[in-house]
């Protein structure tokens, strides 16, 4: 497994990033396409980048560098690729990358789907703040 980071310029791993990134993720948890552009494009703290097996792309992981921690804001793996551990190897690529504290947001563990997802995250070195924590909304007037 490794990665490229990409930008806009790159129209078709990009063009894929925003196909993924509609399809893993409802409205309400990402930020209108022409942000995400946008951000892609113009801070330098922030990278999307593709995960590949190889020469073929499977997934996306965008991810905000600060200065003490990452932060992984959406990381989603093609759906048809699912379930063949493309997550598992993406994440361990990531821990190995760089030694600061990773954080990401997941949802409350209350069905079977969120509950599967956070044990995924624990199996792969992740463990659950011991707080409540909202989300801010990725669009002005969102949830």
């Amino acid at each position: 497994m490794n990665t490229t980071t990409i930008d806009t310029s790159d129209k078709e791993l990009f063009g894929l990033v925003e196909r993924l990134i509609t399809e893993a993720f409802p409205e309400e948890e990402r930020r209108p396409l022409e942000a995400f552009r946008s951000i892609a494009d113009s801070d330098d703290r922030f990278s999307v980048m593709i995960l590949n097996d190889g020469d073929t792309p499977v997934g996306f992981i965008t991810l905000w560098d600060f200065e003490r921690f990452i932060y992984v804001e959406h990381f989603a793996i093609l759906s048809e690729l699912r379930c063949r551990h493309y997550g598992a190897r993406a994440l361990e690529v990531l821990h190995r990358s760089d030694r600061r504290p990773i954080v990401l947001e997941v949802e409350l563990p209350t069905d079977d789907l969120t509950r599967r997802r956070v044990a995924f995250y624990k199996r792969a070195g992740f463990s659950l703040l011991p707080y409540d924590y909202t989300q801010p909304p990725y669009r002005h007037g969102g949830a």
